[in-house]
């Protein structure tokens, strides 16, 4: 089913997200959260939502939802546009993050931000909030009141997470946290997140990286196929494969 992000993280204690830019990869992530009965928040970037569409990708996660068992939601990922942050709410997303797209805002301006963001969203929305001064966690918390918090650096345009600042975070606020660069990080590092408070933990670059990959080795061993459903079969399965090493780590 299709719910809202602020009811299925109420139901989970920690829950994986998962990043997708075409309909084959959202199938491919929620079929093996099916099987191994995990709720799950599928996401879009700002410019991944561009290239399928919002009222698409909502499409998808809701399509998907109606004939599930298990609970899925739409969180839009790096969201740092009001614009584009109010269209998303109206086409269906249920949850955004707040900034970090490809530049670190200062504190003030990210403070700033957050509070207009949170303007747009409703009651049942979520708002995620970047974090990039992790020493001025519980300022930051007090003036912006964000549902989750996602401590962060942007290192050329990339999310870049250390586990000892999650930990320091921890210990300055009592708001959920989000470990972003997931795809980089190890069971144990996870597992040491998810201790100091990480409720919603994100991959996107392996999904990528298995699905791109796949796709080129089909193509070259098969130069003559053109059937669509036969060049990315064995991309999906490349996804299957990934999302179930990850959601074992949790």
């Amino acid at each position: 089913m299709f719910i809202a992000t602020k009811e299925l993280l109420s139901k989970n204690k920690v829950v994986p997200a998962f990043n997708f830019s075409t309909a084959d990869v959202a199938r491919a992530i929620v079929e093996v959260c099916e099987d191994l009965g995990r709720d799950v928040i599928l996401q879009t970037s700002m410019s991944e939502a561009k290239f399928l569409g919002l009222d698409v990708a909502v499409g998808i996660a809701k399509a998907l939802g109606q004939r599930s068992e298990i609970s899925i939601s739409l969180h839009l990922d790096h969201a740092d546009n009001l614009e584009i942050i109010k269209a998303a709410l109206d086409a269906g997303y249920a949850s955004f993050l707040a900034g970090g797209s490809k530049v670190s805002l200062g504190f003030d301006e990210s403070v700033e931000f957050v509070n207009e963001a949170q303007k747009l969203a409703g009651e049942d929305i979520v708002v995620e909030a970047v974090l990039t001064e992790f020493d001025r966690a519980a300022e930051f918390v007090e003036k912006t009141n964000p549902d989750l918090l996602a401590p962060f650096k942007i290192v050329n345009s990339e999310d870049v997470t250390e586990i000892d600042k999650i930990e320091q975070v921890h210990k300055l606020v009592d708001t959920p946290l989000v470990l972003h660069d997931g795809s980089s990080k190890s069971a144990e590092e996870i597992k040491g997140a998810v201790a100091a408070g990480v409720v919603k933990v994100n991959w996107n670059t392996c999904l990528r990286e298995a699905w791109s990959s796949a796709l080129r080795q089909t193509l070259i061993s098969n130069p003559e196929e053109i059937k669509p459903y036969n060049i990315l079969k064995p991309s999906v399965e490349a996804v299957k494969k990934v999302v179930e090493e990850k959601i074992e780590k949790i």
